[in-house]
């Protein structure tokens, strides 16, 4: 059989083009897959690691995004089977899994993602969630594994050191470093231009870069995402919509009040 065809967010990953995002964690509303389509988002990241996120909101979400675009990305509570499947079967498009540390715990992320033969999820077909057509349970299978994404977070110098043994790991799509947890875990929390976490994130970068695998570093710095954009970051995801809504309407509020 031919290979499933790619969407285009695949395509870009695919050729390491840049693509944008932002993430979710408050005032979770499929009203915002509208607006984050006007604004040209590529992906939504719905963080349930650091908040209230459920089922339900995935589902909702992917019923909103489906005859778009707009990819439905999810980071789920724990590296574990339940949330990880169940999540794929609410119709997220693709994963975010925090706190990579070992080449066996991304065995794990694919076992629990994908379908026989690529892993062990098990079968339970929503076919009116997903974005692709299917015509049969082998052919909605084959393209399930083809076109879910797979991005895996490094959050410490442990999943750096050993990120050439995680990328030896079949079907990831992307690294994403989590700043916050990666300088936590080095005791420099918040210090992004400290050297050791500079070395390590780039130690990452370079090792995804030989291996053509598409990265980035979810900053809520533009500077910081313009400085690693010029390296060839290529995932570009900046903060998240509340606290870009926190950080505007105090802003407003100053500007009101200077008038």
């Amino acid at each position: 059989m031919d290979q499933p065809k790619m969407n285009d967010f695949k395509e870009k990953l695919e050729q390491n083009k840049k693509i944008y995002g932002i993430m979710i964690k408050d005032f979770i509303n499929s009203a915002i897959v509208p607006l984050l389509i006007e604004s040209g988002y590529d992906f939504i990241v719905l963080d349930c690691e650091h908040s209230g996120g459920t089922f339900s909101d995935i589902q909702n979400l992917a019923i909103a995004a489906k005859n778009t675009n707009l990819q439905i990305i999810v980071r789920p509570a724990s590296l574990s089977y339940e949330h990880i499947a169940r999540t794929l079967d609410m119709g997220a498009d693709g994963l975010m899994i925090p706190h990579i540390d070992t080449k066996k715990e991304a065995e794990k992320v694919i076992e629990y993602a994908k379908y026989p033969p690529l892993g062990k999820r098990g079968y339970g077909m929503r076919r009116y969630l997903s974005k692709f057509d299917s015509n049969s349970s082998a052919d909605y299978k084959k393209k399930a594994n083809s076109l879910t994404t797979i991005f895996i977070q490094i959050e410490s110098e442990l999943g750096a050191n050993n990120i050439e043994n995680i990328l030896d790991v079949e079907a990831i799509d992307g690294l994403i470093i989590g700043p916050a947890d990666f300088t936590l875990d080095l005791g420099c929390i918040g210090e992004y231009n400290n050297e050791r976490f500079v070395s390590l994130a780039e130690r990452v970068w370079k090792t995804a870069n030989n291996k053509s695998v598409s990265f980035g570093i979810h900053f809520s710095d533009l500077n910081q995402i313009k400085k690693w954009s010029e390296k060839g970051m290529n995932i570009l995801m900046y903060s998240s919509i509340s606290n870009i809504l926190s950080d505007e309407t105090k802003d407003l509020v100053q500007k009101m009040k200077c008038n």
